[in-house]
């Protein structure tokens, strides 16, 4: 699985070296739309930790309204952070599924190659690296592998 650090640094490179392997321009898009759930999660993280923080402002004001008996003003900032609990489950549940739906078009993302693998489709588009085929003459008095380890 393809690493979304890099995705987010260096998508154009990514898009490069998925089309050596004969990736067509659908497959690539994949690379866009994950750095689109990406943004999306990291917005819904962004109102959520905005959303709990004013909400604990708020829960350290209403302790001081009832000290100051202001009871009235207490329970109206009440019903605002129990306001901002539920949008912030809301929230929880949304990022949640950009997560799922990030993490699914990550696992759709072939690896990269390494950049000196060749481009192409195919067995017959690799180049020959070493040919070993040819095993090497060994004398008559040499020792398998389970002698010369003794």
């Amino acid at each position: 699985m393809l690493e979304i650090t890099r995705l987010r640094t260096d998508a154009d490179a990514l898009k490069a070296a998925l089309a050596k392997r004969g990736l067509d321009e659908a497959a690539l898009a994949g690379v866009d739309r994950a750095l689109e759930l990406d943004q999306q999660r990291r917005t819904y993280q962004t109102e959520l930790d905005e959303n709990l923080s004013r909400a604990r402002q708020l829960s350290k004001q209403i302790g001081a309204l009832y000290k100051q008996g202001k009871a009235d003003a207490a329970n109206a900032m009440k019903n605002e952070v129990a306001q901002l609990k539920s949008a912030g489950n809301e929230l929880q549940e949304q990022m949640k599924q950009a997560e799922t739906e990030l993490e699914t078009a990550l696992y759709a993302l072939p690896n990269a190659p390494h950049e000196l693998v060749p481009a192409g489709t195919s067995e017959a588009d690799n180049e020959v690296f070493q040919d070993a085929t040819e095993l090497p003459e060994l004398n008559a008095a040499a020792k398998p592998h389970w002698e010369v380890a003794e």
